[in-house]
C-alpha cells in the first residue's frame, strides 16, 4: 500500500510535530507501512526510503519513543506503539498471527497515573 502520494505522510509527521509542542501525555499505535527492518531504520541504508527516514527523523525530533522491536508482518516492522513516555508501555508481547491477517495481534500494557484535583471555596456563613 503506498501512503506517500496522498500527503498522508506529511499529515502523520504534522501531527506528531503538534503533539509534541502541546507537552501533553499521547500514545499513537497502527500500521504505519514503513518496512522496517531494525530500529533505528538508518542502520539499513539500502531498504529506506526517504519517507520512513523522514518520520524516524520527526519521531527522534519530539523525543517521541518506539516501543515494538520485532517483526510484525514476515521480516519488516509495520505496526508500531509510539509514545513520549519510555514507560508508558509495559508488557509488550507478539501474540502471533491475528485471524485473517497477514499481520502479527499485539498486546501491551498501559501504563498512565491519575491525580484527583479537589476544588476548595470559601463559603460565609451569615447567620
Amino acid at each position: 500500500m503506498n501512503i506517500y502520494g496522498t500527503g498522508n505522510n506529511d499529515l502523520l509527521r504534522d501531527m506528531i510535530n503538534e503533539v509534541g509542542r502541546s507537552k501533553k501525555r499521547f500514545i499513537l499505535t497502527g500500521d504505519f507501512n514503513y518496512r522496517f527492518m531494525r530500529w533505528p531504520p538508518l542502520l539499513d541504508q539500502q531498504r529506506v526510503t526517504k519517507e520512513a527516514a523522514g518520520f524516524y527523523h520527526c519521531l527522534e525530533d519530539n523525543l517521541c519513543t518506539k516501543h515494538v522491536d520485532f517483526c510484525t508482518r514476515e521480516d519488516a516492522i509495520l505496526d508500531l506503539i509510539i509514545s513520549d513516555e519510555q514507560n508508558m508501555v509495559r508488557y509488550l508481547a507478539n501474540m502471533g498471527p491475528f485471524p485473517g491477517s497477514d499481520h502479527n495481534a499485539l498486546s501491551w500494557t498501559l501504563v498512565v497515573g491519575t491525580s484527583q484535583d479537589t476544588a476548595s471555596r470559601n463559603r460565609f456563613d451569615y447567620n
